[in-house]
């Protein structure tokens, strides 16, 4: 009773038609055959439709295997936290990019990192809003907790303070820092390193519109990942292009 119960939602939801039905027609066959009412006429198309039936099933059966999979593949490559790789892929990066809205705290937190690069003379780019832009005012409303345009602002002028001193380090050390100012909004922001090298990493933080704080999807993009790796450097390389150089 409990199989028939099963077979009987199977049948109401449209679940494995194909292989009941399969499983009826090998079974008429053999009924046939044992009470000798099959014709040998028959035997070759029928056997033929199970066939056609078994094919039908495994090419359904792997195209739901293919959805479970993508399905696994995009959830793990959406993190909450980037991976402790991060710290190594920023310290031993020859040419190293920060992108953000404001950056304070992400230059803060590199701060040693940066001047380290620059006394080695390895590139840094960083590129954050334009203080004076629209791009702020659009920030502050996107945000899910009350954020003044003069507040954003604020935060800004401490992280082109922070910059300017870092300018210092790279101007002794003959280390190249390059500051843009994008007027636009950003859909995303980067920990980027060596796009240009076979080692080349994106550590991306994805933007959202009232969400959580602290609550951004990230994913992790190397060269080798092919087209998306390349997609968003080539946005990357677009925002870079389009952002004013600041000098200090």
């Amino acid at each position: 009773m409990k199989f028939l119960k099963i077979v009987w939602n199977d049948l109401r939801q449209g679940e494995n038609i194909d292989l009941y039905l399969t499983i009826v027609a090998a079974l008429g066959i053999s009924i046939l055959n044992l009470t000798g009412l099959a014709s040998e006429q028959w035997i070759p198309t029928i056997t033929l439709a199970v066939l056609a039936l078994l094919a039908v099933t495994n090419l359904v059966n792997r195209h739901k295997l293919d959805e479970v999979i993508l399905q696994q593949q995009t959830a793990e490559h959406f993190i909450e936290k980037y991976p402790a790789s991060v710290s190594n892929d920023i310290k031993s990066a020859k040419e190293l990019w920060l992108v953000g809205y404001v950056l304070s705290r992400t230059l803060m937190d590199n701060l040693g990192v940066s001047e380290e690069k620059l006394a080695q003379k390895k590139n840094v780019k960083v590129l954050l809003f334009n203080p004076d832009s629209d791009a702020v005012l659009h920030f502050c409303a996107s945000m899910s907790f009350p954020i003044s345009p003069e507040e954003t602002k604020r935060r800004i002028t401490s992280s082109l303070e922070t910059l300017k001193s870092m300018s210092q380090v790279a101007k002794k050390q003959s280390g190249r820092l390059e500051v843009r100012l994008i007027d636009h909004p950003l859909f995303f922001g980067t920990y980027a390193m060596d796009l240009n090298l076979p080692n080349g990493v994106m550590y991306i933080e994805l933007y959202k519109y009232k969400g959580k704080v602290d609550d951004e999807p990230k994913l992790v993009l190397h060269k080798k990942d092919g087209h998306w790796f390349d997609l968003y450097k080539e946005q990357l390389t677009a925002m870079w292009q389009d952002a004013k150089p600041y000098s200090f």
